[in-house]
């Protein structure tokens, strides 16, 4: 038998612990979140987060409290629990917008090495549908590591996420931080008037928003048959300055009008071709 000088029972620590997440047992402190009590350990708190050792022990009028009401998600809530006892959170089975919930939460309350951790799984689950919605959300909380990485993935699936319906729902300053990337000035400029276009049906759209986003199109460089076909019927460029589009497209020699098959050209002196 070799002896061995270090005792680690640690994972039994952690496994006592996490029954008493959420117990009431021993518990000294109740809080109340979205209509649920949910018991918890003021000690084992304090000792895990600077937020809750400000909260009791700081001298706020929540320390003399034993039932304390929070304004969050009790789903995050206790999920953050569960961190702050076990030090694990399984986040697989969560949906995203659960998981950026817990992410503000936890951020809120200054736990980095959690948030790192949150983050560090999101840059993995990263996909065309789900992107503006996390970077968004990093934005916000200013993440500036979470922000690149929902960049840089749209970057380089930048003509399926120009598309994507859940670019509707993106806030005003994260397309105008996408759209002023160098990768997305390479795309088709109609694709760039159909997702401002996309964008600017939203009803909680500013009018200098709209104006803004429907300004940093470039009309010139949109083929003349989209033009007529796509951007006219929006109602969003006036004749005249269609008109003046057109003039100078034909003043450059670009994007000249082609008839569908079957059609004639007219040629503006001589009749049609």
């Amino acid at each position: 038998m070799i002896s061995t000088s270090m005792i680690d029972h640690s994972d039994q620590v952690l496994v006592c612990l996490g029954e008493l997440c959420t117990s009431v047992d021993y518990s000294d402190v109740t809080f109340l979140v979205q209509n649920e009590q949910i018991p918890a350990h003021r000690a084992i708190l304090a000792a895990r987060s600077e937020y809750f050792r400000a909260l009791l022990y700081g001298g706020l009028k929540e320390s003399n409290q034993s039932k304390i009401t929070l304004d969050v998600s009790s789903t995050a809530f206790k999920q953050l629990l569960r961190y702050i006892y076990t030090g694990s959170s399984e986040l697989k089975d969560m949906e995203v917008d659960d998981i950026l919930t817990l992410l503000g939460l936890v951020h809120q309350y200054g736990i980095t090495a959690f948030v790192k951790a949150i983050s560090d799984y999101l840059y993995g689950v990263l996909t065309v549908a789900n992107v503006f919605t996390i970077a968004d959300e990093a934005r916000l909380l200013d993440l500036a590591e979470l922000a690149d990485k929902c960049y840089e993935f749209m970057d380089g699936n930048a003509c399926s996420v120009i598309k994507h319906d859940s670019l509707s729902n993106l806030s005003f300053d994260t397309l105008v931080m996408v759209l002023g990337r160098e990768r997305f000035k390479h795309i088709e400029e109609i694709e760039i008037f159909q997702a401002v276009h996309k964008r600017c049906q939203n009803n909680d759209v500013a009018e200098g928003e709209k104006k803004f986003l429907y300004e940093k199109v470039q009309y010139s460089a949109i083929p003349r048959n989209n033009l007529l076909q796509i951007v006219r019927p929006t109602s969003v460029v006036n004749s005249e300055h269609l008109l003046n589009i057109i003039s100078i497209q034909d003043g450059i020699g670009l994007h000249p009008y082609q008839p569908p098959p079957g059609k004639s050209k007219f040629n503006g002196k001589n009749g049609f071709d």
